[in-house]
């Protein structure tokens, strides 16, 4: 049948891999069978990992994501209270994504330092 709307499925991957000709012609200078190759790549696995199920994707996945992303990037190990208040987070927040972000990338956890000093540990007197 001619005429006929495509699939949201068929639209989603020519959206893609409009998207992804663009950025890998401006970002990576790459286009013509090398650039056909990486967007079949990352097609399959689309396909792979997602295949078969309808995903929602929230508008604001992104932005979130590109905040965290930003928040670990400007972490040095000891300016939690700056990003918490840079990001307008709490100091747990802050830590979460620091730590989600480190293990995700196999690195070590960030301490769980907290703002306020610790109280020294009660001695038992052996009774």
């Amino acid at each position: 049948m001619t005429g006929q709307r495509p699939s949201r499925g068929m639209e989603f991957f020519n959206s893609l891999r409009d998207i992804l000709t663009t950025a890998l012609a401006d970002q990576e200078k790459l286009s013509g069978p090398e650039a056909d190759e990486v967007i079949r790549t990352v097609e399959q696995g689309i396909v792979d990992f997602w295949g078969g199920i309808q995903l929602y994707i929230p508008i604001e996945a992104l932005n979130l994501l590109l905040r965290n992303e930003q928040i670990y990037r400007d972490y040095n190990g000891d300016n939690i209270p700056e990003l918490c208040r840079k990001y307008q987070m709490s100091f747990a927040q802050v830590r979460k994504i620091i730590n989600e972000l480190r293990a995700a990338r196999k690195g070590p956890i960030a301490p769980k330092a907290d703002p306020q000093p610790e109280e020294p540990p009660q001695r038992s007197l052996g009774f």
